[in-house]
């Protein structure tokens, strides 16, 4: 894939490292044999910022995940860092605050505090996205490290139904939208922008989405706010970066497999 145009240097020096640009501020990835971290970004105060976790970190609980990290925690629900998962069965928010004593706790969708308190350590699945609200009292330019084992699977599955769908590309690297394999799965492509699955990435230093269609010919192309095709039509460029996760709407079922973009790293003599 052209998001490699290192490859053959990083097996002949047994070592994975991409660099890359997250919201237009330069990121990186490294890993030396398959151990790597990722710096991310989090939005300022009171803004959303929409993540991924690129790497097996633990078991991938929420306490392994940010175990190293100080999100901003509050006894008052409004003012703590927050996060939302998205139930894909319900179609609804899961909502998570960070307590004064930096464990999570749920809490209810209008934002309070599960009564009585319920502290929950979810495991975040391989491929799944979710949201950090800044707290309004948190600072500025802060950032979440994310550090682990660089994901090894040959090829990585999953069952999308009709509806949103919150996720990442499932690997530690980026990929451009064009390469994804989600055209060759089966995703649903239209001439018709309604008609079209669509992805949705989010622009965190304009705190708005930036949307997608998949066209007849099997390519991405950008959309409105108001989800008609961009005239004249204008292929997507966008490149999914590691930690990032996007919104995924499925017209109908079909099952996304894509495959492993470096495991030839992996198996370099």
């Amino acid at each position: 894939m052209r998001i490699y145009p290192i490859t053959k240097l990083l097996t002949m020096a047994a070592a994975f490292a991409v660099v890359t640009s997250v919201h237009a501020q330069e990121q990186s990835v490294y890993s030396v044999n398959i151990v790597g971290f990722q710096k991310v970004e989090l939005a300022d105060q009171s803004q959303f910022s929409l993540m991924s976790v690129p790497f097996d970190i633990g078991d991938g609980t929420l306490g392994d995940i940010f175990g190293t990290n100080t999100l901003y925690g509050s006894a008052s629900p409004g003012l703590a860092d927050r996060l939302r998962f998205w139930d894909t069965a319900e179609q609804v928010y899961v909502n998570v605050g960070v307590g004064p004593d930096g464990k999570f706790y749920r809490q209810t969708s209008g934002g309070g505090w599960v009564s009585p308190l319920e502290e929950v350590n979810f495991e975040v699945e391989l491929g799944e996205g979710f949201w950090i609200v800044s707290s309004g009292e948190a600072g500025s330019d802060r950032d979440v490290i994310l550090a682990g084992d660089v994901i090894a699977d040959e090829s990585f599955s999953y069952n999308f139904f009709t509806g949103f769908h919150v996720l990442a590309f499932p690997f530690s690297a980026p990929i451009d939208l064009q390469d994804t394999s989600f055209a060759s799965s089966g995703a649903s492509a239209s001439s018709a922008p309604g008609a079209a699955d669509r992805v949705r990435v989010w622009d965190r230093d304009e705190q708005a989405y930036v949307n997608y269609g998949l066209g007849p010919d099997g390519n991405w192309y950008l959309q409105t706010s108001a989800g008609a095709w961009v005239s004249p039509l204008e292929l997507a460029d966008h490149t999914l970066q590691p930690g990032e996760a996007f919104f995924y709407f499925a017209q109908e079922s079909f099952t996304w497999t894509e495959p492993n973009p470096y495991l030839d790293i992996f198996s370099a003599d």
